[in-house]
C-alpha cells in the first residue's frame, strides 16, 4: 500500500486530510450531531476499515476498502433498531450486533423485551444474513464464545438459560434452580446454526480455536461459583461463594493463566492460574483506573484501557505496541491511543482525545512509518475553542472527598464573574465522568453555564471502599453528595449564588429529581431523561424475572426496598412528586428497554398541571440518546428552560 493510495482513500472517507477546518461559532446543533465516525476497526489482514457512520441520520456501519480506495459497504440500522458491537470474524466477514425493542406475548401477558441478533456481512459480495434468526428461544443471540480461527467461515455463539424449577432464599427472593447452556456453531454465509454442546453449566471459556478450556458452574441457591476443567470429571480450578460479585474469566494472560475480573475487588483484574486457581494481582499497571482489556484476535492480553489523571489512557504489556504508542505520542504531540491493529501489526488505527478536543482518528502504517488523518468525530468542532474541562474536588457533608469534573465556557477563568450553574450527575449509578469530550456538558458550557459532574460515592474508579460507601445510599447520601457539590462551587465563588438547575439521564435523571425533592429551596429546575421514578420497581422486575445477580446489584445500592415500604416510599420520585413545584423537563425514549417509558408516563400523570412541567416522548429513541434529533430536542428545550429560570434578570 503506497502513501499516495492510502492518502487518497483517507481523503474520501474522512474529508480531513490536513485537518484544515475553519473555526466557527459553536451552536447546539454542533454538539447534538452524532460522531462522524466512531469505533473504527481494521480487518485481520489490513484490507478493510469498518466504523460507525450515519446515513440520512440513521446509525450505520461503513466499510472502506483500503485496496481499491472506495467505500465498499454502508449498512444502516433498520428503523427502531440500534447498533451494538461490530467485529471482523475473518478477512471475509464482518459481524454486527443489532438490537430492537419488541412487545412479545408470554405466559404472564404482553411484555417488552430488547431483542438482539447478529448480522453477517460478506465483504466480497455485500450479502447480509441474520445469524441464528430463530434465536433458540433467547432474546439475545449475540454472545460470541470464539472466533473459531480453525474454521474462519464460522463462529461459536453461546446461550445460557435459567431452567424452569423455582426455589427461594429464605423468604426474600424467588429465583431459579439452575442453568442450561448451549454452544452453537454458526455459519457466517448462511446464518444457519448447529448446536455442538448442551450442558447444565453457567458459562464456558473457549480459546480462539474454539476449544473449551474451562467450564463455569453456578448454584443460584447456595451461590457456589466454581471454575473447572472441561468435562464431568474436570478438576476444580477455583471455588467460592459469590452473588453479584462473581468473577468473569475473560481470556488468557499467558499460556498458563487466565485473565479474570472480580467486580468486588479494587482494580478488579487478576491473573488466575489455569491449574491451581491461584489469584495474583496485576502489578505495575501505570493507570489510575482500568476499564477494559485490549486483546489480539487470539485472545491474548495486550494491555488495558483506562484513565490517567482523569483522561483516557492505555497501558501495554506488549512491548511493540507500547513502543508504537510512545513514539506516536511524541510525533503527534498529544497522547495517542491504539484502538485497533491488523494481525501483523503493520496497520494501526489511532485515536487522540483531550478535554477540549473531540476524538480524532488516524491510520499508521508501521512499514512505511507514515501517519495519515482518518476522521474527526465532530468535524464542525475541530479547530474551535471548546469549553474547558478540569477536575474539581470538594468535601461532602460527612467529610468524604468527592472528585468532580468542572466544565467552563471557553475563555472563562477563576476570578471572573460567577456563572449560572447546571449540575449533571452521571447514570449507572456504578459509572464515572472523566475529562474526555462530553457533548452534553460542553453544549451547556458553550451557552455560558458552569457545569458540574460529581463522581458521588458509589462511583467506579476510586477504590472498593468508595464504591461501598454508596451501598444503601441510592436515594440518600449519593444524592446528598451532588447537592454538596453545588453548594461547594457556589461557596468557592465559581457559581452564582441562589438557585441552580440539574440535568441527567437514567440514574442521573433520578438523582436530579431526587435532589429537587431533598433541596427544593435550592433547585430551580430539572431536566430528566429516562429517569428511574420508582426504584423498587427495578428490583421487583429483576426478582420476577429470576435475575438474581442483577437483583443483588440493585439491592446493594438501594437496600432491601422490596421489603421496607417506608424506605421505598421515601426514595421514590412518584411517591413524592407533589413536592416538585419547579419547572421540569421530562424526556423518555419510546424504545427504552432499560428503564421502560412507563416510568415517565407515571410521573407525567402525577405532574400534570404543575406550572413549567413539560413532557417529551422521543419516538424511535433508546436509553442512550442515539438519535441526533433526540439530542437536539433535549439541548434546545433544556437551554431554553435554563435561560428563563437562571437568567431571568
Amino acid at each position: 500500500m503506497t502513501q499516495t493510495v492510502l492518502s487518497a482513500c483517507l481523503a474520501l472517507i474522512g474529508g480531513l486530510c490536513g485537518l484544515s477546518i475553519q473555526a466557527h461559532a459553536q451552536t447546539l446543533a454542533d454538539f447534538a450531531q452524532l460522531p462522524e465516525a466512531s469505533r473504527p476497526i481494521v480487518s485481520p489482514e489490513g484490507r478493510w476499515l469498518a466504523y460507525e457512520c450515519h446515513i440520512e441520520v440513521r446509525p450505520s456501519v461503513c466499510v472502506f476498502d483500503l485496496q481499491t480506495n472506495q467505500l465498499a459497504h454502508a449498512m444502516p440500522a433498520p428503523e427502531n433498531a440500534w447498533l451494538g458491537r461490530a467485529y471482523f470474524a475473518s478477512e471475509d466477514y464482518l459481524v454486527v450486533n443489532l438490537s430492537t425493542y419488541l412487545t412479545l406475548s408470554t405466559m404472564s401477558g404482553l411484555r417488552d423485551y430488547e431483542v438482539s441478533r447478529a448480522l453477517s456481512l460478506s465483504l466480497e459480495s455485500g450479502e447480509v444474513v441474520m445469524l441464528m434468526e430463530r434465536g433458540q428461544g433467547s432474546t439475545n443471540a449475540t454472545d460470541l464464545a470464539s472466533l473459531n480461527l480453525v474454521d474462519p467461515d464460522t463462529i461459536l455463539i453461546q446461550m445460557t438459560f435459567l431452567n424452569g424449577a423455582e426455589g427461594k432464599i429464605g423468604t426474600r427472593f424467588e429465583t431459579r434452580e439452575g442453568f442450561e447452556s448451549g454452544l452453537f456453531r454458526v455459519d457466517l454465509a448462511t446464518g444457519d446454526d448447529r448446536r455442538i454442546d448442551r450442558s447444565d453449566i453457567f458459562d464456558r471459556v473457549l480459546d480462539a480455536q474454539g476449544d473449551v478450556v474451562a467450564e463455569i458452574h453456578f448454584d443460584p441457591l447456595s451461590y457456589l461459583y466454581e471454575i473447572k476443567e472441561p468435562g464431568r470429571r474436570g478438576a476444580v480450578i477455583y471455588s467460592a461463594t459469590h452473588q453479584s460479585d462473581a468473577p468473569s474469566v475473560l481470556g488468557f494472560m499467558d499460556e498458563t493463566g487466565f485473565l479474570a475480573f472480580f467486580p468486588g475487588e479494587r482494580g478488579g483484574y487478576r491473573r488466575m492460574d489455569r491449574v491451581s486457581g491461584e489469584i495474583t494481582r496485576l502489578e505495575n499497571i501505570t493507570l489510575d483506573t482500568v476499564s477494559a482489556p485490549i486483546w489480539d484476535r487470539r485472545q491474548r492480553l495486550m494491555g488495558f484501557n483506562g484513565e490517567r489523571d482523569g483522561q483516557s489512557a492505555q497501558f501495554f504489556f506488549d512491548e511493540d505496541l507500547a513502543a508504537d504508542a510512545a513514539s506516536l505520542t511524541r510525533a503527534l504531540g498529544s497522547p495517542v491511543q491504539i484502538v485497533s491493529f491488523s494481525d501483523d501489526r503493520d496497520l494501526l488505527v489511532l485515536a487522540i482525545e483531550e478535554p477540549s478536543r473531540p476524538r480524532e482518528f488516524f491510520l499508521y502504517q508501521r512499514s512505511a512509518r507514515n501517519v495519515w488523518p482518518f476522521s474527526a468525530s465532530y468535524p464542525s468542532l475541530a479547530g474551535t475553542a471548546l469549553p474547558a474541562r478540569r477536575l474539581y474536588r470538594y468535601a461532602a457533608s460527612d467529610g468524604l472527598e468527592i472528585e468532580a469534573v468542572l466544565t467552563t465556557p471557553a475563555g472563562w477563568s477563576e476570578g471572573a464573574e460567577a456563572l449560572p450553574l447546571v449540575v449533571l450527575p452521571h447514570g449507572g449509578p456504578a459509572a464515572r465522568d472523566g475529562l474526555e469530550f462530553d457533548w452534553w456538558a460542553q453544549a451547556y458550557a458553550a451557552q455560558g453555564y458552569l457545569v458540574l459532574q460529581p463522581n458521588f460515592r458509589g462511583s467506579l474508579g476510586y477504590g472498593l471502599d468508595f464504591q461501598r460507601a454508596g451501598y444503601g445510599e441510592f436515594g440518600d447520601l449519593m444524592v446528598q453528595d451532588i447537592i454538596d457539590g453545588a453548594r461547594a462551587v457556589q461557596a468557592d465563588g465559581l457559581a452564582q449564588p441562589g438557585g441552580y438547575c440539574l440535568a441527567g439521564g437514567s440514574y442521573g435523571g433520578y438523582a436530579a429529581l431526587r435532589a429537587a425533592i431533598m433541596a427544593p429551596d435550592e433547585v430551580a429546575c430539572v431536566v430528566a431523561f429516562a429517569p428511574v421514578t420508582n426504584p423498587v420497581s427495578l428490583m421487583g422486575r429483576e426478582r420476577r424475572n429470576g435475575s438474581f445477580i442483577a437483583y443483588h446489584f440493585w439491592e446493594q445500592y438501594m437496600g432491601d426496598l422490596v421489603w421496607d415500604q417506608e424506605a421505598s416510599d421515601r426514595v421514590s420520585i412518584l411517591r413524592n412528586a407533589q413536592t416538585l413545584d419547579m419547572p421540569i423537563l421530562l424526556l423518555h425514549g419510546a424504545q427504552d428497554s432499560i428503564v421502560p417509558i412507563e416510568a415517565s408516563d407515571a410521573l407525567r400523570r402525577q405532574l400534570r398541571g404543575v406550572e413549567g412541567f413539560e413532557y417529551v416522548r422521543l419516538e424511535g429513541e433508546s436509553h442512550f440518546l442515539d438519535l441526533p434529533g433526540s439530542r437536539m430536542t433535549l439541548l434546545n428545550r433544556s437551554v431554553a428552560m435554563f435561560d428563563e429560570v437562571l437568567r431571568a434578570d
